[in-house]
């Protein structure tokens, strides 16, 4: 991959935007209801807002008056029957609320019925120059994250908790982790969580992985070799990011590392984790809790799994 050095800020700050664009479409393998909609905003109070089903923007959800903005709405669809997990999604970088909406659904068909999604809106401004906005936005709303899974875990014992961030959200789980609380009772707050495709520094990684009592039970990486978003990022950030371990078969601590560079290679290689329905069903074998490996996977090295999309069951 070739890069001009010779850029200025704005033009690289765009040249990483438009390689971040998460926009595609994915057949959809059934129709469970629409997915809820969240929407954190630290420091304001409350930390986050559920929002109405007929919200469109995030000034929507805002508007919701601070007495009605309970989880009551989330609790509901988490507690239907046949539901076997909740499946808190994060977008990344350049999803603002209409877009975020728009890959939960997604998601949530590809996933089906055994599923119940809950889309997680930080503030991204979905705009292509706003990549630093957009990381200062992640960051403030670690804390609100951390509530809004502590509080899902507290109200549903009997449904495992499972999250599945993108890109940049993946900045705002891991930060969570670092600050949740362990329950009293010695359980986990979340079950598995899938970070796809992770714009975040290694370093920042590790500091949440290695935390003890570990709050989650199990963390999944999904990276590609055609991921040439986080390539940009890596030159903005001077190095590497955790979504490029496959490339560099680094092994790390307590995760299973998934090389998805079969997967859906079309404009950036970064979004195949959202647009390809095969990659979507596997996530959602890890977030059911499935033994590793799964059938699609193979063993690429001592520290990464190779997906063969064309293997995952049911797809």
């Amino acid at each position: 991959m070739r890069l001009d050095v010779r850029l200025g800020a704005a033009s690289l700050t765009f040249s990483v935007a438009a390689l971040f664009a998460t926009h595609g479409a994915a057949t959809p393998a059934a129709a469970p209801p629409a997915p809820a909609a969240v929407i954190l905003q630290s420091p304001r109070s409350p930390a986050y807002v559920v929002c109405p089903g007929t919200a469109r923007t995030r000034p929507d959800c805002e508007a919701v008056p601070p007495s009605n903005a309970r989880l009551d709405p989330v609790l509901a669809g988490a507690r239907r029957a046949g539901v076997a997990s909740v499946v808190v999604f994060v977008g990344g970088f350049r999803t603002d609320f209409g877009h975020g909406l728009t890959v939960a659904r997604r998601v949530a068909r590809v996933l089906g019925d055994r599923f119940f999604v809950v889309y997680v809106d930080w503030g991204s401004k979905g705009k292509a120059l706003d990549y630093e906005l957009d990381a200062r936005a992640a960051k403030r709303n670690v804390p609100a994250f951390a509530q809004l899974v502590s509080d899902l875990h507290r109200a549903l014992p009997d449904r495992p908790i499972g999250v599945f961030a993108h890109s940049m959200g993946a900045r705002v789980v891991a930060g969570a982790m670092r600050v949740l609380r362990a329950p009293s009772d010695g359980s986990t707050v979340v079950g598995s969580a899938v970070l796809a495709a992770p714009d975040l520094a290694l370093g920042d990684y590790m500091k949440a992985i290695t935390r003890k009592p570990e709050p989650f039970r199990r963390v999944v990486i999904y990276s590609s070799r055609s991921d040439r978003a986080l390539e940009l990022s890596e030159v903005i950030h001077l190095h590497h990011r955790l979504g490029q371990v496959a490339l560099w078969r680094h092994a790390v601590a307590n995760t299973i590392v998934v090389d998805a560079s079969a997967a859906d290679t079309v404009a950036d290689g970064h979004g195949y984790a959202i647009r390809d329905p095969r990659v979507i069903a596997d996530i959602g074998q890890v977030l059911i809790g499935a033994p590793v490996p799964h059938p699609g996977w193979s063993r690429a090295s001592g520290a990464v799994w190779r997906l063969d999309p064309a293997r995952v069951a049911g797809q």
